[in-house]
């Protein structure tokens, strides 16, 4: 089975408003791991 092959096509043209909320989530995500990680380096820093 190609899942990867399978879902490839999808990636190629996501429509607007998908990037868009794949974005929103992608970076929620990011700013929520950057702050428990740069929490983490901040006490391994010192």
């Amino acid at each position: 089975m190609h899942t990867g092959q399978a879902l490839f096509p999808l990636e190629i043209e996501p429509s607007i408003p998908q990037i868009r909320r794949l974005s929103n989530m992608y970076s929620e995500l990011k700013e929520e791991e950057q702050r428990k990680f740069g929490a983490t380096c901040f006490f391994i820093g010192n």
